[in-house]
């Protein structure tokens, strides 16, 4: 089995958790897609680095996330935590926004 390795960071609001999760090749990039726009600031997403399971635990704790990117949507959709009505996609690349 493959290990996918995805950028996560964790932010502490008053209404709880917030995790941030993207792909690794995508940080730091810009996709524009109309009027629509997916920025994948490497300041939000990226405060280090998580393996699929890790990203489960996280997930787990959070009270929302954003997430960014083909392979980390398409491990999500794939473990059924999160289901293709929920996922947009700007430029080719695939968000979700859970509350």
């Amino acid at each position: 089995m493959h290990i996918l390795n995805f950028f996560s960071k964790r932010h502490s609001t008053e209404k709880g958790i917030v995790v941030a999760v993207c792909d690794k090749d995508i940080a730091g990039q810009v996709f524009e897609e109309n009027e629509f726009v997916l920025d994948i600031d490497k300041d939000f997403f990226c405060g280090g680095n998580i393996t699929e399971t890790e990203l489960l635990e996280i997930l787990k704790n959070a009270h929302s996330a954003n997430i960014c990117g083909n392979k980390v949507i398409e491990f999500l959709v794939e473990k059924n935590i999160l289901e293709d009505e929920q996922v947009k996609t700007i430029a080719g690349v695939k968000y979700a926004m859970v509350f």
